[in-house]
């Protein structure tokens, strides 16, 4: 805030909000990389305030969204990557909008999410083949989706569990290895820290959930939405949603009893997929959160 006197006049200039938003954002990475965690908790509900507000206009705009041109754009992106989609992928799609328009609106205004995802059912191997069908490394060879060794253990491909299926209709996140503070604050947290479990016994709830096939209280993404939405993105922008630093959880999707995550390593152009315990945590590894519609 500025204050000055013109003629005998107060003059206040206040902050615009992009102003407000640039100065906290600099002061929650400063936060993050000195691990002052009291600072972000006490800056980030600041932030997210003013991005809200920020963001407002296009989020009724992004809230209203396109039908058609959304349909549009995933019927297009499955054909071009020949993704099999039901015949009634479109009314399916129509009737689940119809239905939940408002809540749709509320979650992007409440959580921020700025992409939307038209998911069909599938299966998560056709998926990974057909997502990853073109890529190379610097030889022109083709490169394969890398499996960690838990991830091979728990079944492969073949033996992961998503937690939802069927169409539905996914909101996001699509910014780049998690680079706003809010999705940075979600670095280094375990799928304990971030479905809140700190008693033992809340711990051991998340591991019957896992073990018994069930849904976490914790609403992110299925491996097979993560591809989909990394490669269109790709498509659209030239860049990975994870490509330097930066793993995404994916607590949609279970691995025995491991919860899978991705990435995408530039230095092998391949996706890489993993499954850990939820015990785990790591600097690079973070979350991306959803709300689905079905």
């Amino acid at each position: 805030m500025l204050l000055f006197i013109y003629q005998n006049i107060l003059i206040i200039i206040m902050p615009t909000p992009e102003q407000s938003a640039n100065t906290l954002e600099s002061e929650i990475e400063k936060a993050i990389s000195q691990k002052d965690l009291e600072t972000m908790k006490k800056l980030l509900p600041e932030y997210e305030k003013y991005v809200l507000e920020i963001t407002r206009g296009s989020i009724e705009q992004i809230a209203e969204f396109n039908f058609e041109a959304q349909l549009e754009r995933f019927t297009s992106f499955y054909s071009s990557h020949n993704i099999d989609i039901p015949s009634d992928f479109e009314s399916t799609l129509r009737d689940i909008w119809n239905k939940h328009q408002v809540e749709i609106k509320e979650a992007i205004e409440q959580q921020g999410f700025d992409e939307i995802l038209f998911i069909p059912p599938y299966d998560t191997k056709d998926i990974n083949d057909k997502t990853t069908a073109d890529y190379v490394d610097t030889n022109g060879n083709k490169t394969e989706t890398w499996q960690s060794e838990n991830f091979k253990q728990g079944g492969s491909f073949e033996g992961l569990h998503d937690t939802r299926s069927g169409t539905r209709i996914v909101l996001t996140h699509k910014a780049e290895n998690l680079n706003t503070p809010l999705l940075l604050a979600t670095k280094n947290k375990s799928i304990y820290d971030l479905c809140n479990a700190t008693t033992d016994q809340e711990k051991a709830h998340i591991d019957e959930l896992i073990n018994t096939k069930q849904p976490l209280p914790l609403e992110g993404l299925t491996f097979g939405e993560y591809l989909i939405a990394d490669r269109l993105h790709f498509k659209e922008t030239g860049q990975h949603l994870d490509y330097r630093s930066s793993w995404t959880w994916l607590p949609a999707s279970y691995s025995g009893s491991r919860v899978v995550g991705s990435s995408w390593n530039p230095g092998f152009s391949r996706v890489h997929v993993f499954a850990d315990v939820p015990g785990d945590r790591d600097g690079h590894l973070g979350f991306r959160a959803s709300r689905v519609f079905s």
